[in-house]
């Protein structure tokens, strides 16, 4: 069975990683270096710098842990709760 999630996580990686490339070559010109080639033989090292940007940890953890809050929510009013407790689990945003 395929996660509910899986569709969105692929979406986020593929959006992510191209706009990681997207900021990995004008960091290369503002530094003076030559664009790094996108395609051919090099095209598996620009893309995998590209998927490993800096910010990609923050924005996966995000989204992990919404997803469980959505989770944990569902279970609690499928539990019979009125409404989802506040503490439930909060976003990674309010801490």
């Amino acid at each position: 069975m395929i996660p509910r999630s899986l569709p969105r996580q692929s979406s986020l990686i593929a959006t992510t990683t191209v706009l990681g490339a997207a900021s990995l070559q004008p960091k290369n010109i503002a530094a003076g270096k030559d664009p790094q080639p996108m395609s051919g033989e090099h095209a598996a090292e620009f893309w995998l710098n590209a998927a490993a940007h800096p910010d990609h940890a923050e924005i996966f953890a995000r989204q992990e842990e919404r997803a469980r809050k959505e989770q944990r929510n569902t279970i609690l009013l499928a539990a019979g709760a009125d409404q989802p407790s506040e503490d439930a689990g909060q976003s990674v945003d309010a801490v």
